[in-house]
């Protein structure tokens, strides 16, 4: 990683025939080998550039110790059929906002 923060989009979709307020959303994310080495230099935004709370595993590690697969869990409000957009972004001067 060359000190640049890295965008990664991804998309939350309710699937729903039914409001969902505040509904968890888990999934998981793939990574290059050698990016990210420690998962508090992550951070999840919204379209706006807002800081969200959220909540991460890692499932996987590299040959090399950086993280593989990075599980997420994040809470979101959509309407049926609703989707959003959000952004996991990561480099070494990235820290998640302390949401305690």
């Amino acid at each position: 990683m060359n000190g640049q923060v890295v965008h990664v989009p991804f998309i939350v979709r309710n699937e729903t025939n039914a409001f969902c307020h505040l509904c968890p959303v888990e999934g998981g994310i793939p990574l290059p080998m050698g990016e990210l080495e420690d998962f508090k230099a992550i951070r999840i935004r919204n379209a706006y550039g807002e800081d969200l709370p959220f909540q991460t595993k890692v499932f996987a590690y590299w040959p090399d110790r950086t993280i593989k697969w990075l599980g997420l869990h994040v809470e979101s409000t959509l309407g049926p059929g609703e989707g959003v957009g959000y952004f996991l972004e990561y480099g070494p001067n990235v820290r998640g906002f302390d949401f305690a």
